[in-house]
């Protein structure tokens, strides 16, 4: 009848589009994308390294935890907050807005020695936010930039990049602190990733919306 039709149309408007692994590969804004989503995920690395960063700024150990906990509440509020941000503003705002607060601590933790633990603790609260864009926001960025149809066939590449990021990121801000005995031009280098992230994400999502 007319409503198994209409089911029919609706199943078929769902399954991804019948585009091929060339075809993803050969397009620049996926190609942005995918360094975005590498890149962006490196950006996150400095949670791995909260407990170091206390403890090189001659803080205790239970400090050192306390910032690693301040960072987890900060994160739980961004992923609540991301998808309620995407609902008003749109992804892309979300993701700048979340992304500026998490840039504001990492400018913290580069001058938290100076400052004691308690700064630390607003820093990585700050910072927690930011890290829910790759566990919450890249569906929404693939799903707002490709279109519902195409989703399915270049989410899975975004991804796996940022899978691969995170086993990256951490070890390469760990070997910049051994080499040069300080947190700051790794947390330097983050901040001009997310800058760079940032640029990625808008560039490519204002080709793909002029293409669609």
């Amino acid at each position: 009848g007319e409503g198994a039709v209409q089911d029919r149309q609706a199943a078929q408007k769902a399954e991804p589009a019948d585009i091929t692994t060339k075809q993803i590969f050969s397009s620049i804004p996926f190609l942005m994308m995918l360094v975005f989503s590498f890149l962006f995920a490196v950006c996150m690395s400095p949670s791995s390294h909260l407990q170091n960063i206390a403890l090189s700024s001659g803080f205790t150990s239970a400090a050192g935890a306390m910032m690693v906990s301040a960072y987890m509440t900060g994160e739980f509020v961004g992923k609540l907050g991301l998808g309620w941000l995407n609902d008003r503003w749109g992804i892309n705002r979300a993701v700048l807005l979340v992304t500026s607060v998490g840039m504001v601590g990492i400018v913290g933790l580069c001058f938290v020695g100076s400052f004691g633990p308690q700064f630390g603790l607003l820093c990585a609260l700050f910072f927690g936010p930011m890290t829910a864009t790759t566990s919450v926001g890249y569906t929404l960025i693939a799903n707002n930039t490709f279109g519902a149809k195409l989703y399915p066939r270049y989410y899975p590449y975004m991804s796996m990049a940022s899978t691969m990021a995170f086993s990256v990121g951490s070890p390469m801000l760990g070997y910049m602190y051994d080499f040069t005995g300080k947190w700051n031009p790794a947390l330097i280098m983050v901040l001009c990733g997310l800058i760079l992230s940032l640029v990625l994400l808008t560039v490519s999502t204002k080709i793909m919306t002029k293409e669609r």
